[in-house]
């Protein structure tokens, strides 16, 4: 018995494409293994090209640092979302990484 959620999709849709039982789940398989693979991939070279920038620019390091630094010294050791997302500095340097060296080819 087929479940109907993306995978199995294909497979009760039979009269309108050229399927046949499994091998549709196995394509509708591959390609949901495919896309979630992508996102992994573009979001891991983002994360190697951000620090290959900052690595490259010692002074856009030395100002991350201080940044960290302040925030470290204004609140506890616990690192947080909301925290993170109040480092201006830090938001700056990945906008303009992804800008400079973008994960995926347009």
């Amino acid at each position: 018995m087929y479940r109907n959620n993306l995978l199995f999709l294909n497979t009760n849709n039979n009269k309108h494409n050229n399927c046949k039982g499994h091998h549709c789940y196995f394509v509708s398989l591959i390609q949901a293994l495919g896309f979630l693979l992508a996102g992994h991939e573009t979001t891991s070279t983002a994360l190697c090209l951000i620090c290959y920038a900052i690595a490259t620019h010692t002074s856009v390091q030395d100002q991350l640092i201080k940044e960290i630094d302040q925030l470290q010294e204004n609140n506890n050791d616990s690192i947080s979302y909301e925290r993170i997302m109040k480092m201006e500095y830090l938001d700056m340097v990945v906008k303009e990484s992804l800008r400079l060296y973008p994960p995926t080819v347009m």
